[in-house]
């Protein structure tokens, strides 16, 4: 895939969409981070001065915290997003976790702390700030495919999703 990209039949079923580019903190559980994420509040003082707008309207994007968060098994991780690591004895938040992939990996969702730090998924799995700018992460696409568009596979590494 990254040496041959997307086939011009898959990019043209990936739609626009609306990315929420809210800020929030780590120290909360997945439902709170997806409902701060979707948040129309701008930050009316950022601490670096630029100001900002709550959605950006285009095709692909990064995932969410709270897109890592919901990807574990939560009947036997609960934990909030700062602690889905082995420092914090909850390796089931991580390992059972399909999108921990022992890789360090950018988020879109900005930090509430700093308005120039973005959220992004550590090495031992915890969610938490980082210059995105200096910061040498993976990044994960994500994109949005038309409803109608039909799809065969389950989904697995031997029997993927292929856009038919």
């Amino acid at each position: 895939f990254s040496l041959t990209g997307l086939s011009d039949l898959v990019k043209g079923k990936i739609i626009n969409e609306t990315w929420y580019i809210n800020s929030i903190s780590s120290s909360v559980y997945s439902d709170q981070a997806y409902v701060m994420e979707r948040d129309n509040s701008v930050n009316a003082n950022p601490s670096d001065g630029v100001n900002r707008t709550s959605t950006w309207i285009g095709k692909v994007g990064l995932m969410y915290p709270s897109d890592y968060g919901y990807a574990t098994d939560l009947r036997t991780c609960s934990e909030i997003l700062k602690n889905y690591n082995s420092a914090n004895n909850s390796y089931a938040c991580k390992n059972d976790d399909w999108l921990f992939n022992g890789e360090k990996q950018h988020t879109i969702t900005p930090s509430s702390s700093y308005d120039y730090i973005q959220h992004r998924i550590a090495i031992t799995g915890y969610v938490g700030g980082g210059n995105g700018a200096y910061d040498p992460y993976t990044t994960r696409p994500v994109f949005y495919i038309d409803s109608n568009v039909e799809f065969s596979g389950i989904g697995t590494e031997t029997d993927p999703f292929v856009v038919d």
